[in-house]
């Protein structure tokens, strides 16, 4: 019987400076549960969602256990596509809208909280894409290529929250999917 092969650990390569590292990691099914690690490979966020007409998730810190910090519903199947990020106290954070009918074309809308507005250039289908104000790039997501369990590099700003970075890609990632 010939020995199994072990993967090498792939190394990360270190974020540039004024923005850190995460990988978010999604595996495709029924339910689109993901999980979102550090550059250190430390688990540091869970979306648990689940299958509904509705998207909805939570975002938790550390695993399906940990405190809850964002709660995601969506309106994907009505017009428009846009999912609403709260915080857990019920406060809006973002708001992330899709064109219904062309949104791997369009650019993806996200406005803050404060007013701020983000929008997204780059390739969506390929999921090689940033989050730009008229400033510059604040989040940039590249993936490699598509399989099963799909993870996908998210650089953020220094100035950015990166776990409500985290669940705006989660939420572009679902507008997307239907």
């Amino acid at each position: 019987m010939r020995p199994r092969r072990t993967r090498k650990p792939r190394s990360t390569p270190a974020p540039r400076p004024g923005w850190q590292s995460l990988v978010l990691r999604t595996r495709h099914g029924v339910d689109r549960d993901c999980t979102v690690l550090d550059a250190g490979k430390q688990q540091v966020l869970h979306v648990s969602s689940g299958f509904f007409l509705r998207s909805k998730a939570e975002v938790r810190r550390r695993d399906r256990d940990g405190e809850r910090v964002f709660v995601l519903r969506g309106r994907v199947l009505d017009l428009p596509m846009e999912i609403v990020i709260r915080a857990a106290d019920g406060t809006r954070a973002a708001r992330v809208r899709a064109k219904w009918r062309a949104p791997l074309v369009s650019p993806v809308k996200v406005r803050l909280a404060d007013g701020t507005e983000w929008e997204t250039t780059g390739s969506l289908a390929k999921r090689q894409y940033s989050l730009v104000t008229v400033d510059g790039p604040v989040i940039e997501v590249a993936q490699k290529q598509v399989q099963i369990r799909d993870s996908c590099r998210i650089e953020v700003a220094d100035d950015v929250d990166p776990v409500l970075a985290a669940a705006i890609v989660w939420a572009i990632d679902e507008l997307l999917r239907d």
